[in-house]
């Protein structure tokens, strides 16, 4: 929308321009043309609006990479795209649908960039196009050939034939004259209404066409019935979303360091009550976040606790974090294991999300929309196969019921430890076996959730009274992960 008012807005004020000059004076316009370079340009390079662009650096991965340096939200990579799309750049290329990038091509950004590498100044690819179609315009006039000399007549002539001085220079023959031109004043009136209506739409379209849409806007702004998306649709949208996260989780392959030293660290750093966090949420950089239990404190300094509903979300509150080294005695130092099992779940906004699955003291049931449930439980069981877990699949010829190891009776007189969903048991020092059921579960599979020993973690679709953690997914990929907090919209499972 930008670019093409650009362009009427452009045009139309050459063609005014041209328009006037040609009614004021169309003999001198015809005896004297003027050079188009030195006058059209000037007046295209200053229709040329102020924005903001970027100039694309060598090694640049894309789109969505300028828009979380520029705008600060990966998923803005879109609103790039609009802006750019089509618009021809200083090296002859130019954004199409494969969304590749160049060194040094320039791309409008929105209002609101205030990122590094962020230039306000004339939009760079309109005077591009202004210098090319003014560098197109005089190549075409110094091709057009000269006008031919008029042919005199031949002496053989017919005396009688050609028109005497006396006649042609007569008062009545330059009456003739200008009635033969065939110019109808209200032609030449309808032409000059044309162009100072173009003249108005290219200086003031802003206005007026926000006047003309406020209606509309009106409108839009009233609470309407929605008609919803087949299921369908929102399944494969939903899918094409979660890809893009998925490319993004994998070309930041550092979050998993950095979430795992943050366990590290909390563990390790000196507090009245030392923290286990239940999720890790990292961002790039320094932007780390932990959901911790209600009943721990922070470590002095190196990080920030919440306020009322977010008191159980730790915040990275200095670049410069507490060690997490501590120091037996003055000789010997000791580095403390992480016994996290991290598994990264999606993203959240601009940050991946892992959950440590060491902290579920009974199964972790996944409800609501069936195929998308089943991926999550591919995404989990993936995702503790690849830190080392032994992951078993539950099929109609296996069932659950078959799977479960014997759990160990308890005596008579020891009280059975419970846990709620934020706090939870210590982890184990070893690695568990999970057992993964990705289909809904038989009546009496159902009944053995209530015997998975200590040792097993079961991860299955639907609901059950038994779960420890109870989460739900739609078909638009948001995991509702309950108590523990975090929202992430779901990646998609590695092809097995």
């Amino acid at each position: 929308m930008l670019v093409c008012a650009e362009r009427l807005r452009r045009g139309g004020v050459l063609l005014a321009l041209g328009g006037v000059v040609a009614l004021a004076t169309p003999g001198a316009a015809l005896a004297a043309p003027v050079d188009p370079s030195a006058t059209s340009l000037d007046a295209a390079i200053a229709q040329c609006p102020t924005v903001k662009y970027y100039t694309v650096p060598d090694g640049s991965v894309g789109l969505f990479q300028v828009a979380a340096e520029q705008l600060d939200e990966s998923l803005r990579a879109q609103e790039i795209y609009e802006l750019n799309e089509g618009r021809q750049q200083p090296d002859g290329g130019a954004l199409g649908a494969e969304r590749t990038l160049a060194a040094g091509w320039k791309l409008i950004l929105p209002d609101d960039a205030s990122g590094p590498g962020v230039t306000e100044g004339t939009d760079p690819l309109c005077v591009a196009e202004a210098e090319r179609e003014a560098a197109a315009a005089a190549a075409a006039a110094a091709q057009s050939p000269s006008p031919s000399p008029s042919v005199s007549p031949s002496p053989s002539a017919s005396p009688s034939a050609q028109p005497s001085p006396s006649v042609s220079a007569s008062p009545a023959a330059a009456q003739a004259d200008d009635e033969g031109s065939g110019l109808d004043p209200k032609l030449l009136a309808a032409g000059a209404g044309v162009l100072v209506l173009l003249t108005v739409l290219a200086l003031w379209w802003r206005p007026i066409f926000r006047t003309l849409w406020w209606p509309f806007k009106k409108l839009g702004s009233l609470n309407w019935p929605r008609p919803r998306l087949p299921e369908f649709l929102r399944v494969r949208i939903a899918r094409k979303r979660r890809a893009e996260v998925t490319d993004l989780m994998l070309q930041d392959k550092g979050a998993r360091v950095r979430a795992g030293t943050a366990v590290i660290e909390v563990q390790s750093a000196p507090a009245a009550v030392p923290a286990r966090p239940l999720a890790v949420l990292a961002g790039r950089g320094d932007d780390l976040r932990l959901v911790v239990p209600a009943d721990c404190t922070p470590p002095a300094g190196a990080w920030r606790a919440g306020t009322g509903e977010e008191a159980t979300l730790w915040q990275r509150a200095a670049g410069r974090s507490s060690s997490a080294v501590s120091f037996a005695t003055a000789s010997q130092v000791i580095v403390r294991p992480a016994q996290a099992m991290l598994v990264a779940l999606g993203m959240e906004e601009d940050r991946q999300v892992f959950v440590d699955f060491s902290r579920a003291s009974g199964p972790v049931a996944i409800a609501g929309h069936r195929a998308t449930a089943a991926e999550a439980v591919t995404v989990i069981a993936q995702g503790l196969r690849g830190i080392g877990c032994t992951v078993t699949w539950a099929t109609p010829d296996r069932p659950l019921d078959r799977l479960l190891p014997e759990r160990p009776e308890v005596s008579e007189g020891v009280r059975r430890v419970t846990s709620n969903a934020m706090w939870g048991p210590d982890a184990p020092s070893e690695l568990r076996e999970v057992i993964a059921v990705a289909r809904p579960l038989t009546p009496a599979e159902r009944d053995a959730l209530a015997d998975a020993p200590p040792g097993t973690l079961v991860v299955v679709t639907g609901e059950s009274v038994y779960a420890h953690w109870q989460w739900r997914v739609d078909e638009t990929g948001v995991l509702d992960t309950g108590a523990i907090g975090p929202r992430p919209l779901l990646r998609l499972p590695d092809p097995q």
